[in-house]
């Protein structure tokens, strides 16, 4: 019978790590094209919950981006995105993260509310 009470296993909180890593499978994530082509949203369902967690950084993110037409802005499935783009994550439910990779002018090969995919790893720390 069970006491309700969550066990430390069941949830991610500050200083857990959730990683998809280079050595394993890569992550296929769908989202779109948003803000006049400026933004990519993905939505990523987490295998635990959140709990007590303020922040979520992103410390790793490399792979492709793809649309319906192909690669966006000329990514492949080896790029470091974070050096050419702002990524932020956030708790939008106990299990559930959005990603926004976004820049300053229009992802190139893609157009406004689009869907796109993010094919790679990543690794995101809580705090």
């Amino acid at each position: 019978m069970s006491s309700g009470i969550i066990s430390r296993e069941e949830y991610y909180k500050s200083g857990d790590t959730f990683e998809i890593p280079s050595s394993g499978i890569r992550a296929n994530f769908s989202g779109l094209i948003t803000n006049g082509t400026k933004t990519i949203s993905i939505m990523i369902s987490l295998p635990k919950m959140l709990h007590n967690v303020s922040g979520i950084t992103v410390s790793s993110c490399v792979g492709g981006l793809r649309g319906v037409s192909g690669y966006i802005d000329g990514t492949t499935d080896s790029t470091n995105l974070l050096n050419n783009y702002t990524i932020t994550a956030s708790k939008v439910l106990p299990c559930y993260i959005q990603l926004n990779i976004a820049k300053s002018s229009a992802f190139t090969n893609v157009n406004n509310n689009t869907p796109v995919n993010f094919n790679g790893f990543l690794t995101l720390q809580f705090s």
